[in-house]
C-alpha cells in the first residue's frame, strides 16, 4: 500500500470532519452515561464495546460514501491515466477510513482505561471486548467500503449506515429471542460484569465474535481486486480470492462455533475454546464496616462499602448477637448474577452470614424504592427460617421485620411485606417497647419467632 497515497487520503477523508459525531455519539453511548457510576474493569471493557452501536455504522456509512466517490465525481476516465491501478487507490482509502476510525476508538479506549485506573479499587484492564469493538469498526468500515464500491451513488452511504445499524440490533434482538447465531452480533456482550470481578475472564464469545467479524472485513476488502473494474493483475486478483476464501472460512468458523455455544450458570460456554481454569472463583479478601452486624464487600466495591452499610446494617442491629443472626452481610459469590432475585436474601453457613444478591450493586443507585426493597428482602430474611420465601411468613415474622424496617427509617416494600390491620398492630407495639425490655422479649423469643411457633397475640 502507497503511503504518501495513505496520507493523501487521510487528510481528504469523510471521516475526519465527521470525528466530532464519533465523539457525540460515543458520549450518548453507556461510555459516557456510566461515567459517573462505579468504576469496574468489565463494565467499563463492555461500555467500549457496547459504543459500536453508533460508532459502527457511521464508519460504514462513511466508507460508503468514500468507495463512491470516483463515480459521484466522474472522475474515473481522469484517474484512469494516473500511475496507481484503481484496486491500489481503493485499499489506501479504505485504509485510511479504516486507520481513522480504529484511531478514534483507540483514543477513547486509552481515556476511558485512564479514567477507571484512578477510580477503580480492584482489578485491571479486561481486553476482550475492546478488541470485539476494533474488529467491528473494522468489519463495518470495510463492509461498508465494498458496498460503496459495489454500488457507487449519492444514496449508498445513508444506507451503508442504517444497513449496519438494523444488522446489529437484529442480531441483539435474535439473540436475546435465544437464537445462538444472534451472539455473532458485537452487541451482545462478550463478557459479563462477574468476568473480572469475581471469575476469571472467559472469552468463549468474544473470541467467536472476533473471528466472524474479523472474516467479513477480510472478505470484504479481498472482494474489491475481484472486479476487472478494480485494474488488479492476475497475481493481484489471485491474491484477493485467496483473501476472500480466508475471510468467509474464517467467518464460517464463527457462525459454525456460534451454532454450538450454550448458556451456563457463568454465562456462555463455547465446548471447542473453553478453558476450564475460567470456571473457578477469584480468591479476594473483602472490605468490611466496623458496625456490630458489618457489611463486607468485594474489594472492587470498596466505594459502595458506606452507603450499603448504611443501607443495610440498621435493619440488622436492633438483632445483633441474638440467637442465629448473622455475624455479617455479605456479597452471595456462590448464586450467579443472572440468577438473583430482589428477595432473594438468605442466612446461610456457620457461624450464620446474610448474602445479598451482587447483581444489585451492578450500578444500582439507592433510590427510596430501592432501599425500601432490599431493606425489607433483609429484614424478611432475619426472621424467617433458611429457605422461606416472603409469602410464606407468619404473621408474626411479619409484623417483627415490618418493626426491623420501620426502625430503620424506611417503610416496608408492600410487594414483599403486605400490610394487614393486625400486623402493623403487632409492629407498633413492638416499637412502644423501651430498648432494654425489646432486647430482652427478643433475645428469649426470637428463635421461637423464626421457627414460626409464636402468633401476634404472643408479641409484647
Amino acid at each position: 500500500m502507497n503511503a504518501p497515497l495513505v496520507r493523501l487520503e487521510t487528510r481528504r477523508n469523510v471521516l475526519l470532519p465527521l470525528l466530532p459525531v464519533l465523539a457525540l455519539l460515543l458520549w450518548l453511548s453507556p461510555y459516557g452515561l456510566d461515567l459517573d457510576a462505579m468504576a469496574l474493569w468489565p463494565r467499563r471493557a463492555g461500555d467500549l464495546q457496547a459504543a459500536v452501536q453508533g460508532l459502527g455504522p457511521l464508519t460504514a456509512g462513511a466508507a460508503a460514501w468514500m468507495a463512491s466517490r470516483d463515480v459521484r465525481c466522474g472522475t474515473g476516465d481522469l484517474l484512469a491515466t494516473t500511475a496507481s491501478p484503481a484496486w491500489t487507490r481503493s485499499l489506501a482509502r479504505w485504509g485510511a477510513t479504516t486507520a481513522l476510525a480504529l484511531l478514534f476508538y483507540a483514543a477513547a479506549t486509552a481515556g476511558l482505561f485512564a479514567l477507571t485506573a484512578v477510580q477503580a479499587t480492584w482489578g485491571r484492564p479486561v481486553w476482550w471486548p475492546v478488541a470485539v469493538g476494533g474488529c467491528t469498526l473494522l468489519a463495518c468500515s470495510a463492509v461498508g467500503y465494498a458496498l460503496g464500491f459495489a454500488c457507487p451513488g449519492r444514496f449508498i452511504a445513508p444506507l451503508a449506515a442504517i444497513g449496519s445499524f438494523l444488522v446489529l440490533t437484529a442480531g441483539l434482538a435474535a439473540a436475546a429471542l435465544g437464537s445462538p447465531y444472534g451472539r455473532l452480533s458485537p452487541l451482545r456482550l462478550a463478557i459479563g460484569d462477574d468476568d473480572g470481578v469475581f471469575y476469571p475472564v472467559r472469552p468463549d464469545l468474544a473470541v467467536v465474535q472476533i473471528l466472524f467479524l474479523t472474516g467479513l472485513a477480510v472478505a470484504a476488502v479481498g472482494a474489491l481486486c475481484l472486479p476487472a473494474r478494480s485494474g488488479a493483475g492476475r497475481r493481484a486478483r489471485r491474491a484477493a480470492a485467496a483473501a476472500t476464501a480466508v475471510g468467509v472460512l474464517l467467518a464460517g468458523c464463527g457462525i459454525a462455533l456460534a451454532g454450538t455455544a450454550h448458556d451456563d450458570p457463568r454465562g456462555i460456554t463455547v465446548p471447542a475454546l473453553h478453558q476450564a481454569g475460567t470456571d473457578g472463583a477469584i480468591a479476594f479478601t473483602p472490605v468490611c464496616g466496623h458496625e456490630p452486624i458489618p457489611v463486607c464487600l468485594h474489594p472492587a466495591y470498596r466505594t459502595l462499602l458506606p452507603r450499603t452499610s448504611a443501607l443495610l446494617e440498621p435493619v440488622a442491629a436492633p438483632l445483633a448477637g441474638l440467637p442465629g443472626i448473622p455475624v455479617r452481610i455479605v456479597q452471595d459469590t456462590a448464586t450467579p448474577s443472572a440468577d438473583g432475585d430482589l428477595a432473594d436474601v438468605r442466612i446461610q453457613g456457620r457461624p450464620p452470614v446474610a448474602a445479598i444478591p451482587r447483581f444489585l450493586l451492578h450500578g444500582a443507585t439507592a433510590t427510596p424504592a430501592f432501599a425500601r426493597s432490599l431493606r425489607t428482602a433483609l429484614a424478611l430474611a432475619l426472621v424467617t427460617p433458611p429457605g422461606r420465601h416472603a409469602p410464606q411468613a407468619t404473621p408474626a415474622q411479619r409484623a417483627l421485620a415490618s418493626w426491623l424496617v420501620t426502625h430503620a427509617g424506611s417503610t416496608p416494600d408492600r410487594s414483599l411485606l403486605p400490610a394487614d390491620g393486625a400486623t402493623t398492630a403487632a409492629a407498633h407495639r413492638l416499637a412502644a417497647l423501651t430498648p432494654t425490655r425489646r432486647t430482652a422479649w427478643l433475645r428469649h423469643h426470637l428463635t421461637d419467632v423464626r421457627a414460626g411457633r409464636l402468633t401476634l397475640t404472643d408479641l409484647p
